[in-house]
């Protein structure tokens, strides 16, 4: 064993090693795909500790309001004017390096600005029909929250969830990599990367793949975020509606119930990767509004 690591350390790209080897002969690739674990464990934890707290906190600030959501609001308020990234790292120095106080530390932070999402949420829902119709059945105000109106939140908060997943990941790679992170022989990406940096002139590959690793992860989670949220949009999702169906969307503004021929339409239909334009003569009427635009639907007469 000894004798292999002394001949394998940095050791470049081979078929052997597809990564290389550390300074000590340990396959880089090996190491790597270790360290995923670690990472992607704090950033899911993490952000299902943070769900779990926004949930509570943001449900009883928006749905009490008054008093309750002022004091509520100033605590996250004053939290707030400190990078939270100070939090944690003061977090970190009194709890001492791990992978459970880095979870805690994460926990306690990183759910301010969920709150915010959540409260806002919930108070332009608490209003509606359904939660009125509610109250008159007798339902208590646990139940109207977290069954009535925390469900119907849940599209916001899910994609802010998500893009809170890169950032936790990050945030224990930066704290594994100035040596508050996870302790030997646990190896995240950001232990990898600090391990790398002595030896970086010399053999740049070992903090190169760490940090692609990092990189790739983070933008795999904001683009799944980002798809979640046209995916959970009801304004998006009424168009998909109207285009399935075949039905034509206009956007001329101050168009009269009556008036044909007087849009530019939208048919639905995608060729090549492109939505493609047409004009519709037919008489149209209001549908929707979407962002203070009129949107139209018209049976396609072509």
């Amino acid at each position: 064993v000894y004798k292999r690591q002394l001949f394998d350390q940095n050791m470049y790209i081979s078929r052997e090693h597809w990564l290389g080897t550390d300074d000590l002969g340990r396959d880089l690739l090996t190491r790597i795909m270790y360290g995923a674990r670690i990472s992607l464990t704090v950033g899911f934890v993490a952000s299902f500790i943070n769900l779990t707290v926004v949930v509570v906190y943001g449900g009883i600030s928006g749905y009490y309001g008054g008093q309750v959501d002022n004091v509520m609001m100033r605590i996250v308020e004053i939290l707030s004017g400190i990078p939270l990234l100070l939090y944690v790292i003061l977090l970190m120095v009194v709890l001492r390096p791990g992978l459970q106080n880095i979870l805690i530390a994460l926990g306690l932070v990183y759910w301010l600005g969920m709150a915010r999402i959540v409260r806002g949420q919930v108070l332009s829902l608490k209003e509606q029909d359904y939660v009125l119709a509610a109250r008159t059945i007798g339902a208590d105000n646990s139940r109207i929250i977290y069954k009535h109106l925390i469900p119907n939140a849940m599209g916001p908060i899910i994609v802010t969830a998500t893009l809170n997943i890169p950032q936790a990941i990050f945030t224990e790679a930066f704290l594994s990599f100035i040596g508050l992170g996870v302790n030997a022989p646990m190896a995240s990406w950001g232990v990898l990367a600090n391990d790398a940096l002595p030896s970086f002139r010399t053999y740049p590959w070992q903090l190169f793949f760490p940090a692609i690793a990092i990189s790739v992860t983070m933008l795999a989670f904001n683009f799944l975020g980002d798809g979640l949220r046209d995916a959970l949009d009801p304004k998006q999702m009424l168009l998909d509606h109207l285009r399935l169906d075949k039905r034509a969307v206009g956007t001329k503004e101050g168009c009269n119930e009556g008036d044909c021929g007087a849009c530019t339409v939208v048919l639905g239909e995608e060729r090549d990767g492109q939505l493609h334009y047409s004009a519709v003569n037919s008489c149209i009427r209001l549908a929707h509004s979407v962002n203070g635009m009129a949107l139209w639907a018209v049976e396609d007469e072509q």
